[in-house]
């Protein structure tokens, strides 16, 4: 589909154009003529010098299209000189006029795909790589750039397929290994991503990037040693990266060495202090601060980081706790349709509970097993920190049809082919949309983790959000957010006892094994953990700042 432009008959009469094409002809400029020519047809099909001149134009011209394919350095030189002043549409433009003349240049193809898709016009984009495809379809490069396009619409799958076509063709590309990792990780496919990661690094072995991103895979499964490995790599070769930075900082306090703080102090403190928003500063300096000072001084630093966050986005900080009483009046409206049957062979385990209770904790617990497919907080209602039109607006259109599909990136065919029996998702944002997801997906259950709610305050405002979570700048919009979550989870227990468990943070650390029967009783699934493959037990500790969070209520 062509983009909208400028008709040039707005502006002058049919007799003024064809001598502007015939001016245009005698100057070299055949692409600029049809386009004038087609400029005049559009606006009036039936016009016959219009439409003679174009046909001569095309007989005369056809044999120079196929034998030079690509048009000459100097009218692609107009095009990056526009493309360089940020005119990204007239160069648009430009190139679809020149691809009148030359309708198989594959440098056209590729020029009109990135600007589309720079200016937003992903369908285009797509369309346009996919012509470039059909001359060239040995074109790894072509199938990078598609598969990016196609990313931007968040259908990932389909992303990663073209990557890993492009893979196929230049297995030496280490941007195409990370990008794959990248898009793996999307899908909460994290020990293959790590693979990709390791994939990209053995082609280029000073890739931060792909060692930052091993690192958050790993902070995400647990492994927080293998995470802090990582991160010191990628500040190693990249010593300004502040994203690095910023997660190796995030590590519980007490588990950086020497080393690690040495690599992020020259970003907070001298010549090589990094540029950045005062708000993003504090927090960066709060978290460094984590590991060397002592308790009262950190929690200081985060306060007045909060407080300078909480000024900003006092507005959202209400939207959020708002919208939990909103959910809780609905639940309460709610009387539970049976739920779907079907042949389904997965349990669907959705794990509920607000930010930094302890949701990751269980999930852990529970992939242990071979046959759980963990999803973690990634589904198709997630992009790049905030959320697509939620589910229950989905629901509204095809509330009959909602499937496993429009929530997952992994259909139910591809888990039993894998053999996978359960899969688990944290993302708490789906606690809004827990009757949509009882009432259309068959085999459906929900647990709920409790954790003190000090504690969880305390962590939640110590916690550098990058996204959303707006009400954690504030200790007594913490509270009332944790409290009227809760609230809204205990409604849905009721509605639908032998679908919901509740348990609490303290059970699933001290007596995982206990914790994991309840759930196959729940799910009626045989874990088969027996007394060669206990659980870790670990001691819950009390968070070491709750006396001074206590003091700001």
């Amino acid at each position: 589909m062509a983009l909208q432009k400028d008709n040039i008959l707005d502006h002058c009469s049919i007799e003024e154009v064809i001598k502007l094409a015939r001016r245009k002809i005698k100057d070299g400029s055949v692409p600029e003529a049809i386009s004038l020519c087609q400029d005049i047809i559009q606006r009036f099909p039936h016009n016959k010098k219009a439409k003679d001149l174009l046909k001569k134009l095309r007989s005369q011209h056809t044999s120079i299209t196929i034998a030079n394919q690509d048009p000459n350095p100097v009218e692609l030189k107009s095009i990056l000189a526009l493309y360089e002043q940020g005119r990204l549409q007239s160069a648009l433009e430009e190139v679809q006029k020149l691809q009148i003349a030359y309708s198989q240049s594959k440098i056209l193809f590729d020029l009109c795909g990135g600007l589309a898709k720079e200016l937003g016009h992903i369908d285009f984009s797509i369309k346009q790589y996919g012509e470039l495809l059909k001359i060239d379809p040995q074109n790894a490069e072509a199938y990078f750039d598609l598969a990016a396009a196609v990313k931007l619409k968040g259908e990932l799958p389909l992303a990663f397929n073209y990557y890993e076509k492009s893979k196929e063709i230049n297995p030496l590309r280490a941007e195409t290994h990370y990008n794959i990792g990248n898009v793996l990780k999307d899908m909460g496919d994290f020990e293959n991503a790590i693979v990709s990661y390791e994939e990209a690094i053995k082609v280029k072995p000073d890739y931060a990037q792909a060692f930052n991103n091993m690192g958050m895979i790993s902070d995400e499964m647990g492994d927080k040693d293998a995470a802090v490995k990582s991160y010191k790599q990628a500040l190693k070769i990249k010593k300004d990266y502040y994203l690095a930075a910023r997660n190796l900082v995030g590590a519980p306090r007490g588990s950086l060495d020497f080393e690690a703080l040495e690599l992020v102090k020259p970003l907070l403190y001298g010549e090589k202090r990094l540029a950045l928003d005062k708000v993003v500063f504090k927090f960066f300096e709060a978290n460094y601060i984590k590991h060397t000072d002592d308790l009262e001084s950190v929690f200081e630093k985060f306060t007045s980081a909060n407080k300078n966050k909480e000024e900003k986005i006092k507005s959202e900080i209400d939207l959020e706790i708002s919208k939990n009483e909103s959910c809780r009046r609905n639940f309460q409206n709610w009387i539970p349709a049976r739920q779907k049957r079907n042949n389904s062979e997965i349990k669907k385990v959705f794990i509920l509970g607000p930010s930094r209770c302890g949701k990751s904790s269980l999930e852990r617990a529970i992939f242990s097993h071979k046959k759980v497919k963990p999803f973690f907080e990634t589904n198709k209602l997630f992009r790049t920190g905030e959320k697509t039109p939620s589910l229950t607006a989905m629901a509204r259109d095809k509330f009959q049809s909602l499937t496993f599909e429009d929530v997952f990136y992994r259909d139910e065919e591809w888990l039993i082919e894998n053999d996978y029996t359960v899969i688990t998702s944290t993302d708490p944002t789906l606690m809004y949309n827990v009757k949509e997801i009882h009432e259309n997906i068959a085999d459906s259950f929900f647990i709920v983790v409790n954790r003190d709610k000090i504690d969880l305050a305390t962590e939640i405002f110590m916690t550098d959000y990058v996204n959303n979570n707006y009400y954690s700048y504030s200790p007594t919009s913490i509270m009332k957010f944790i409290d009227s979550y809760y609230a809204s989870l205990a409604v849905v227990q009721e509605r639908i006892p032998d679908r919901v468990l509740m348990v609490s943070l303290q059970e699933i650390c001290e007596k995982p094994d206990e914790v994991i029967v309840k759930i196959g009783q729940l799910t009626s699934m045989d874990f088969e953990l027996g007394a060669d493959c206990s659980l870790p037990k670990v001691k819950l500790q009390r968070n070491q700042f709750r006396k001074y969070f206590e003091k700001l209520l």
